[in-house]
């Protein structure tokens, strides 16, 4: 960059060398060798301005804009951080979104699992046909050691809402809830049952860590989004404010003539 600087300066130089040059002769309408000459100087001037942090980085800054940036962040975390520049906070916001999807797979993984060995221990332990069951029925499994002693607890029920006396919607209520059938079941031993509830909870921690994960990442999908949008914003006003300085070459039929301009946008 001090090269660039240095070179374009003393290109500069011998430029106003020639303007002086030209102002001390006669000018006449047709442009001179020297007119030309120090066109075509003035030419390669300000085609080397844009590298040195002029208007081309100017414009540059002006194609990146924070909805582009919140619209790629939103859509990929990182995104819109690299097309801003920002590299570092890039790979930070990707490296956090590649961990979240991986702890989901692992957990929903887990889940799957767990409820397969929870299903298959309730089957072996404790007579349950699989065939048919809800989450509901699976639950009371961990509370009572038998459909008897569940049953039992349902009655106890009916009679606190309606009272003892015998009553159609009691009957109803108890037939409605009671197991009986397929839904018949007994444990071994209340060690088995108490094992049963260790698996399944471990599977319906595991379910509820993948749905957590699902919200981290729409939280970090929402996060990156915003940072891109403000860092964007953040990089375009240190770009403007730097401003840069146009070198512009005599028009045609003109007398020789340097114009330096200092522009800054906020």
């Amino acid at each position: 960059m001090l090269s660039r600087i240095n070179s374009s300066f003393v290109r500069l130089i011998t430029a106003l060398a020639i303007v002086s040059a030209v102002f001390a002769a006669s000018t006449t309408a047709a442009a001179t060798p020297i007119e030309l000459a120090m066109r075509a100087e003035l030419e390669d001037l300000r085609l080397e301005a844009p590298d040195d942090g002029g208007a081309g980085a100017e414009t540059g800054a002006r194609n990146v804009t924070r909805s582009k940036a919140f619209l790629r962040s939103l859509l990929v975390p990182g995104w819109g951080q690299h097309y801003a520049g920002n590299k570092k906070r890039s790979k930070l916001f990707l490296g956090v979104e590649a961990a979240i999807w991986t702890s989901f797979i692992v957990f929903k993984a887990r889940e799957t699992l767990r409820t397969d060995e929870f299903e298959e221990f309730a089957g072996a332990y404790a007579g349950v046909d699989p065939a048919g069951k809800d989450e509901e029925y699976y639950r009371i499994l961990t509370i009572f050691n038998s459909s008897d002693e569940y049953n039992t607890s349902v009655r106890a029920d009916a009679r606190a809402i309606y009272g003892t006396a015998a009553s159609e919607a009691k009957t109803r209520y108890i037939a409605e809830n009671s197991y009986a059938g397929d839904r018949e079941y007994r444990w071994k031993s209340n060690d088995r049952r108490l094992d049963y509830r260790i698996i399944r909870n471990d599977a319906r921690d595991s379910g509820q860590r993948a749905d957590f994960s699902l919200v981290a990442a729409v939280l970090n999908h929402a996060i990156s989004a915003v940072e891109a949008a403000r860092s964007t914003g953040r990089m375009r006003t240190l770009q403007n404010a730097v401003g840069h300085i146009e070198v512009i070459p005599p028009a045609a039929h003109e007398a020789p003539r340097l114009r330096f301009a200092w522009r800054t946008s906020f």
